[in-house]
């Protein structure tokens, strides 16, 4: 892959949220492959399904808290009493693993509680911390309340009431026992690079395309899936799928830089079709670039056979593709008013509600494939554009 397409993968990585990246470092990671479904933004950040037990998972980053954990850290305690909810209405089990994950810059400071609720495995030990916690809950808070005449409650407060009152001293003590604090300081999007390297053995001459396709696969789930689910058995069909068509890849590429496509267009054998270019900007696999291509091709002679036949009238291409405008131009200013995601996830969103819209030729019935194909056409006529920001594309 050329060095722009190298910055493409790291510029699509780029607009993953937090909760993504983490979601395909754990698909990756060869320590979570018992786990058979990650569910992002379900229960807690991310949830990892396993046949014995499942992994409820908050990630924290520097920028999202403001600062490091801490003893006194409103994340750790508000997570801590979270997650005691969880186990009280029964939405997660008792033996559940309950993971905090920090990414810092450099190992924090001052978080010895954290640490030593990840170490805190025998009862008595549990019991011992429980008591070290209320002692520094009292000398820090309910000491200073008392003594202070202008003392201002804090935020924090309220969860550790929650957390030390009598009703809740069990609950707190099975989160002691399940709590599993991680911190990482090494960059996401090299580790996803190491593992995909290590542990999934892509060979260096696919690396960059495979990263490029994954990245397009994770980013499609997101979008179709209404849970956000990462099913492994469906990743191991797409990286099977991926190393076994290789031979397609090089199909492709001969076959798009074909005369005949171009002619079509009249244009030069030097230009690609625009349409394409801009699906490539999207991270779509192989199978979704193929077919694109075969609808813009079929689409390109149905339109001309059409016509010569007179099956249709004359004006009727013309409102075809106006009807066909008018329905992507509405869609695209919704989204752009009411969805906050990235701009990939967003021209995503737009190209599937096209590729799955239907209206006749004229009255005529036309193939599966015509409309999609009639968008793509018009994508290359600059009537559309499958890259929602405009000013954002190599023209």
């Amino acid at each position: 892959m050329s060095k722009s397409s190298k910055t493409e993968a790291q510029n699509t990585f780029m607009s993953f949220k937090y909760q993504e990246v983490y979601a395909i470092i754990f698909l990756l990671d060869p320590k979570y492959k018992k786990y058979e479904e990650i569910m992002i933004e379900f229960k807690d950040d991310i949830y990892l399904i396993g046949n014995k037990n499942d992994i409820i998972c908050q990630l924290k980053t520097i920028e999202t808290i403001g600062k490091r954990i801490t003893n006194a850290s409103e994340s750790l305690w508000k997570t801590i009493y979270n997650w005691s909810n969880y186990i009280k209405n029964e939405l997660i089990s008792e033996q559940d693993e309950l993971m905090l994950l920090l990414q810092n810059d450099e190992e924090s400071q001052e978080n010895d509680f954290a640490q030593k609720i990840s170490k805190a495995n025998s009862k008595d030990e549990i019991n011992q911390l429980y008591e070290e916690f209320t002692e520094w809950y009292n000398e820090n808070y309910i000491k200073k309340e008392k003594e202070a005449t202008d003392y201002k409650r804090p935020e924090i407060r309220n969860y550790l009431d929650e957390i030390f009152s009598k009703d809740n001293v069990e609950l707190t003590k099975l989160v002691i026992k399940n709590f599993n604090f991680v911190e990482e300081k090494k960059n996401c999007f090299l580790r996803i690079k190491n593992f995909l390297h290590t542990s999934e053995a892509i060979p260096d001459s696919l690396f960059d395309d495979y990263l490029l396709s994954l990245l397009g696969w994770i980013s499609k789930l997101i979008i179709t899936s209404d849970n956000k689910v990462i099913v492994r058995e469906e990743y191991d069909k797409f990286k099977k799928d991926f190393l076994e068509n290789r031979i397609i890849i090089k199909k492709l590429n001969s076959y798009i830089d074909t005369i005949d496509i171009n002619q079509k267009i009249g244009e030069t054998q030097e230009r690609n079709p625009l349409f394409l270019k801009e699906l490539l900007k999207l991270s779509l696999n192989d199978y979704d670039i193929i077919e694109s291509i075969s609808d813009y091709v079929s689409v390109l002679n149905d339109r001309e056979h059409y016509a010569l036949d007179n099956l249709i009238s004359i004006s009727a291409i013309d409102d075809h593709d106006n009807e066909l405008h008018s329905y992507w131009k509405s869609e695209k200013e919704e989204i752009e008013l009411t969805n906050e995601q990235s701009l990939l996830i967003k021209s995503n969103i737009i190209r599937l509600k096209c590729m799955k819209y239907r209206i006749n030729l004229d009255g005529i019935e036309t193939p599966y494939y015509f409309t999609k194909g009639s968008y793509h056409y018009l994508a290359d006529l600059s009537r559309i554009y499958w890259w929602i920001d405009r000013s954002d594309n190599d023209d």
